[in-house]
């Protein structure tokens, strides 16, 4: 059963709301990853060539994996949460009052989840992960 008028208007508020919160949530997470991992690739390189101190490069290196893995496990949920906001959204047909949409940039029309996930900030954990392991890769592999 669709809902009234008044009632599509406070549901809105509360999906416009909770996405802000998801924003917000994301973009903190995003914050304390950044400054986390320069501290960290700032010890690497005070770190890189004395051979004594091999074992703190990968105690470093492996803790800078592990928080940019929890990063995207964390932006995951928020990920998830949007694409329930706008699920809802969809579902009872809040576009009719609300052009814009929830996200604005949809106009209030059903996408693909996948236009929804929060791609480019999703990428920056991934990224910090790829560079870990690239590091694991080359002071331990290739180099030893």
């Amino acid at each position: 059963m669709p809902l009234q008028s008044d009632t599509k208007y406070e549901v809105a508020k509360i999906l416009r709301d909770r996405h802000q919160f998801e924003n917000e949530q994301m973009h903190k997470r995003l914050s304390w990853l950044g400054s986390f991992q320069s501290f960290l690739f700032a010890g690497l390189c005070l770190a890189w060539d004395k051979n004594q101190v091999k074992p703190l490069i990968l105690i470093i290196t492996l803790l800078g994996l592990a928080v940019a893995l929890q990063a995207i496990f964390a932006l995951s949920g928020v990920a998830r949460s949007l694409i329930k906001i706008h699920t809802c959204w969809t579902r009872e047909k809040l576009d009719e009052r609300n052009d814009l949409g929830v996200f604005g940039l949809f106009q209030g029309s059903k996408v693909s989840a996948f236009w929804i996930v929060p791609w480019p900030e999703l990428f920056i954990p991934i990224a910090f992960s790829v560079a870990w392991g690239s590091v694991l890769y080359v002071r331990f592999v290739r180099y030893s």
